[in-house]
């Protein structure tokens, strides 16, 4: 591969890799597709619950701006990844490369899906499939354990090395910690998936809705469980990926004049105003 020495007419320079967890039905389909609805960009989508109805509801609008594939195992995962690659490479032939993104939707399911796949192997026998319900809990274990490491990676490789914007998708769960809940939310992914997936992304955030129903992203800055790259995000931004990556990338961020206190108000989880000082 080589060393990149020249980063000022890096191709990529512009490229974001965040992941977004949620609520089931919150929106995070529905955001990552209005990257197309609203900003026109292209978008190569990995459905996995199925959740792509408003594309059936306006279909006009995404044709030849959205590519989907419905994998529902590992092999038909490996390849729609190939096509995926070929796919961006095609549109960067014509569409600036910070306008193409690669969307996993849900990592959740992904992991849920590969982790059932391969419980069904006979353990004396890899090659046959074993239907049986009953299993050994270690080797449930050293199944699941060997997921996370090998085929979760694999797509953990991919997402990393594709040449395109990055959105990767999860549910929510509340943060154990010795079985005792800390009040946090965190990705719903388990094993070393949810140390891999966390690590790869350029910011982590969590999809929210106020009490009027306006949904925003909550970004957690300086805490350990997730935290933006770039460090240009507010706490709290609108669920916007365009202007999430215009942030990201160019440094600014708008704070509008409200008060002599010179601070911006944004909503927070309970629909009130949160007051942030402006830098």
């Amino acid at each position: 591969m080589g060393f990149t020495k020249k980063f000022s007419s890096d191709p990529l320079g512009e490229r974001i890799y965040v992941l977004v967890h949620g609520e089931p039905k919150i929106g995070k389909t529905r955001m990552v597709l209005d990257l197309i609805k609203k900003h026109g960009d292209y978008v190569v989508l990995f459905s996995l619950d199925k959740g792509t109805l408003a594309v059936r509801q306006e279909p006009a609008i995404y044709e030849g701006k959205l590519a989907t594939a419905y994998p529902n195992g590992l092999r038909e995962i490996r390849s729609d990844m190939r096509d995926a690659t070929s796919i961006v490479a095609k549109l960067a032939k014509s569409v600036p490369r910070s306008r193409i993104w690669v969307a996993l939707d849900t990592v959740t399911h992904l992991q849920s899906k590969l982790i059932a796949e391969a419980r069904k192997i006979n353990v004396k026998n890899p090659d046959t499939k074993d239907t049986r319900e009953d299993y050994v809990r270690d080797a449930v274990v050293e199944v699941d354990w060997g997921i996370n490491l090998a085929h979760m990676s694999e797509i953990a490789d991919f997402l990393v090395n594709v040449k395109a914007n990055v959105i990767v998708t999860a549910l929510s769960k509340r943060e154990k910690i010795k079985r005792e809940e800390t009040g946090r939310e965190i990705p719903a992914l388990s094993g070393q998936s949810y140390s891999r997936f966390m690590g790869d992304a350029d910011a982590i955030m969590h999809l929210k809705a106020d009490k009027t129903g306006r949904r925003f992203l909550e970004i957690m800055t300086g805490d350990s469980l997730g935290g933006d790259r770039s460090g240009n995000l507010a706490r709290h931004e609108p669920a916007d990926l365009k202007e999430i990556q215009r942030k990201m990338i160019s440094g600014h961020i708008h704070v509008p004049k409200l008060s002599e206190s010179n601070a911006a108000e944004r909503p927070n989880e309970h629909g009130a105003d949160a007051v942030t000082t402006a830098p």
